[in-house]
């Protein structure tokens, strides 16, 4: 670990949104979310699959999610920092935004005391994901993808993409059971805290989990419409809704 203070007042942290519609309540409350950081003592972390889709460097995308790039370029006049985990729905962006200042990271970033990830290689057992993970994060799909139009990438991650409902089946346990995917996590984290830091957050599996007050797991905001923000007045991240939930 790197650090043992919080180099910023607030964080926001938002992960797995998984945003296709522009018009719909959670796109427009994210936005709206993106309007609170106001100066250098902020930062915004997205920790990957932001997006339902978004990979590579395409026009298509600027021009389907412009809200979110107008948001970007405010947010860097106001000189706010900005981290972008790649998921496994949105890659391939080190070249996506241009001038605007994002830190691009593959799985991880630290933050100080804070680990968060997007959590994609927390299940090291998943070799089947794991080698299709290593086949679009290759040079080679990235050629393929930036000769394809943005449209056709976004039907293809559309397809390959599990459906809403199978997320949302991802969600329903047993009760008073403990699923095997949050002992994993859970593993995780407590490894990570027990190399000194004082907060991990993760994501990726959708299971909206913690154990306070160190580790936190981002949940499925498409259901659970919640982001992480972290105050420095109370040394702590906090579940917040987004608004008008």
């Amino acid at each position: 670990m790197t650090g043992s203070s919080v180099p910023y007042q607030r964080i926001w942290v938002f992960s797995d949104l998984h945003l296709a519609d522009t018009n719909s309540f959670l796109y427009g409350a994210f936005i709206d979310a993106l309007s609170e950081p106001e100066n250098d003592q902020d930062a915004v972390v997205f920790a990957g699959d932001i997006f339902e889709i978004f990979v590579g460097n395409s026009t298509y995308f600027h021009q389907k999610h412009q809200g979110f790039i107008t948001a970007l370029k405010t947010l860097s006049r106001k000189k706010v920092a900005l981290y972008y985990i790649e998921g496994n729905h949105d890659f391939h962006l080190k070249k996506a935004f241009g001038e605007i200042p994002v830190q691009i990271f593959d799985a991880e970033v630290v933050i100080g005391s804070i680990y968060i990830a997007h959590g994609d290689l927390v299940d090291q057992s998943d070799s089947g994901y794991l080698r299709m993970r290593k086949f679009f994060r290759s040079a080679g799909f990235k050629k393929f993808v930036e000769l394809l139009p943005g449209k056709a990438v976004e039907w293809i991650g559309e397809t390959i993409a599990r459906t809403h409902e199978q997320k949302e089946g991802d969600l329903s346990f047993e009760p008073g059971s403990v699923p095997s995917v949050r002992k994993i996590f859970r593993a995780y984290a407590e490894e990570k805290k027990r190399q000194g830091f004082d907060f991990i957050i993760l994501g990726h599996c959708h299971d909206l989990d913690d154990l306070q007050p160190f580790y936190f797991n981002m949940g499925y905001p498409p259901v659970h419409r919640q982001f992480l923000y972290y105050s420095s007045e109370s040394n702590s991240f906090k579940r917040r809704n987004f608004s008008g939930n």
